[in-house]
């Protein structure tokens, strides 16, 4: 150290040149902000692994808490005979927000991992989409149907020689039977579901079901259209289903696609979603800037908590 001391000596006998001792000394002091950017790193790394460690001892007392609690996992109805899967079960995404029903596909990922995709005749199609949020079951259907052919009076749904293209909507109820709506309507916007109900002397009349709430709209390439649904989930038990009437013409023989028996009209589709309890279970372990997600063994997502602000 001395002797580059004296190498660096400033006065009027130094053996370098001006420029040489301000070179030297110009690489002396770049070596600080290296020394200082390891600092960081090293820092940095050991904030990581700590935040790390964070999170799996959080993860760890999430996964205790479910241990042996299907109920919070699952909704009863969808808790049997989960091992196997079948097409035309639902497992819907988990939204951390309410859509905007309005008939339109905007806000939906079509090509999602749960899309249920059903062949129709000719060109023809159906892609079912599925989500939850809270208390509510949101579907989107969206139809490839060039053709789309409304009905010509609401004040004769049941009319035959007036009836367009309609969807049908089938799911187990809490009394252990089936409810069967169908929506079809004069033109596009919002609609209610009806369920058709046989009255004295076998007469049948078209009955709306105000808690269900849709809009039909086609899209805006005109190759189809959407049918947007939204249901409380406490009207809908283990199965649920729906089914495309597809006509050239009021008053045609329909052409029906979807995941309904067209026999019956009967849903052999589990729907697969969370316990509505789940979030309000995940809650006490919320964290500042850490979002909680809890997904099933075949790697559905069940719920999400977004990070409290």
């Amino acid at each position: 150290m001395g002797r580059l001391t004296d190498l660096l000596n400033f006065g009027p006998i130094s053996p370098f040149r001006l420029r040489t001792k301000l070179l030297v000394l110009a690489l002396t002091t770049l070596t600080l902000p290296w020394a200082g950017c390891q600092y960081a790193r090293e820092m940095e790394s050991v904030l990581r692994e700590s935040e790390q460690q964070s999170l799996l001892a959080v993860a760890t007392t999430i996964a205790g808490s479910l241990k042996g609690k299907q109920e919070l996992l699952f909704r009863d109805d969808a808790m049997p005979g989960l091992e196997s899967m079948n097409s035309h079960d639902l497992t819907p995404v988990v939204l951390s927000g309410a859509p905007l029903v309005d008939g339109r596909a905007d806000e939906w990922d079509s090509n999602a991992r749960n899309v249920v995709r059903v062949a129709g005749p000719g060109g023809d199609g159906l892609r079912l989409l599925s989500a939850t949020h809270e208390r509510w079951l949101f579907l989107a259907l969206l139809v490839r149907d060039e053709k789309l052919v409304f009905d010509a009076s609401e004040l004769a749904p049941l009319d035959p020689d007036r009836l367009g293209d309609r969807i049908w909507l089938a799911f187990d109820d809490k009394r252990g039977g089936q409810q069967r709506l169908f929506f079809g309507s004069t033109g596009a916007g919002t609609l209610r579901g009806r369920r058709i109900e046989t009255r004295e002397y076998g007469r049948e009349e078209a009955i709306e079901e105000p808690r269900i709430n849709a809009v039909w709209q086609r899209t805006r390439d005109g190759t189809g259209y959407v049918l947007e649904i939204a249901i409380p989930l406490s009207q809908i038990g283990q199965h649920i289903g729906v089914l495309v009437d597809d006509r050239d013409r009021r008053g045609a023989p329909r052409s029906s696609y979807g995941t309904l028996d067209a026999s019956d009209l009967r849903a052999t589709g589990r729907l697969i979603a969370a316990s509505p309890d789940l979030s309000d279970h995940l809650r006490q372990f919320s964290q500042p800037g850490v979002e909680l997600t809890v997904v099933s063994s075949t790697n559905a997502i069940l719920t999400r908590l977004d990070a409290p602000a």
